[in-house]
C-alpha cells in the first residue's frame, strides 16, 4: 500500500504552520518563540508527518540525552485527527530511538486526554505515576514510559 505522507526532521520555516497548529489544537499552546528555543537546542529531535501536497499533518518534539528521550509534545493538525498519523509518527520515533540505543522514552499527558493515553498504551507505554497539579490550569498529568531494555 503507498503511503500518503512522509515524516521528516522539522525545519525553520515550517515553525509558522506548527505554531497556528498549536493554538488549534493544544490547551497549552507552544509560543512561536518555544517553538524557534526548542528547535534550536542541540538535544531536540523534531519530526512531522506531511501529506503529499506538503501540509503538516502531525509533529512532536523530544528532548534525547545519553540514553534516554523525553517526548515534549506531540500534536496532530485537526483535520487529522483519529487517522493514525500520531501513531506513525511515534513509532517512527521509537524506530530512530531504537538506532540510537535508548533504553527509555518517558513523556507525560494529561490526566483527562483518554485519546492521548489509549495511543500510548497501545504504542507500548506504561503507566510509571502521577505528577501532581503539573498543568498550568492544576490538572494532574500521568507520567508514563516504555522501555527497551
Amino acid at each position: 500500500m503507498e503511503e500518503h505522507f512522509s515524516i521528516r526532521n522539522i525545519e525553520p520555516d515550517d515553525l509558522e504552520t506548527i505554531s497556528q497548529i498549536e493554538l488549534e489544537s493544544s490547551l497549552n499552546p507552544w509560543s512561536l518563540q518555544t517553538l524557534n528555543k526548542t528547535l534550536e537546542e542541540k538535544s531536540t529531535i523534531a519530526l512531522l508527518t506531511q501529506s503529499l501536497d506538503k501540509k503538516i499533518i502531525s509533529y512532536l518534539f523530544c528532548k534525547y540525552v545519553l540514553d534516554e528521550i523525553e517526548i515534549e509534545n506531540i500534536t496532530t493538525s485537526n483535520n487529522f485527527c483519529r487517522q493514525g498519523y500520531a501513531s506513525k509518527l511515534l513509532n517512527y520515533l521509537i524506530q530512530k530511538g531504537m538506532q540510537l540505543k535508548v533504553k527509555n522514552f518517558f513523556l507525560e499527558v494529561r490526566y483527562s486526554n483518554k485519546k492521548a493515553i489509549s495511543l500510548y498504551k497501545k504504542t507500548g507505554f506504561k503507566k510509571l505515576g502521577i505528577r501532581k497539579k503539573y498543568y498550568q490550569d492544576g490538572e494532574n498529568a500521568i507520567l508514563m514510559n516504555l522501555s527497551q531494555t
